[in-house]
């Protein structure tokens, strides 16, 4: 949509720190690794049980 690979590395990293919040306020650990400029393919996230499991 015409957006500059600094744009959408951008975009990516406010989308994982929207999911990493609601993903901790549920009470599970995320790891995110998000889109970076010459890199192949999507996002990478990872939830896993939180502390109290």
């Amino acid at each position: 949509m015409g957006r500059s690979d600094d744009d959408l590395e951008l975009l990516c990293k406010a989308g994982g720190a929207i999911d990493g919040g609601l993903f901790k306020a549920a009470g599970f650990v995320f790891k995110g690794e998000t889109w970076r400029p010459g890199e192949e393919g999507c996002c990478k996230l990872v939830v896993e049980p939180g502390p109290a499991a």
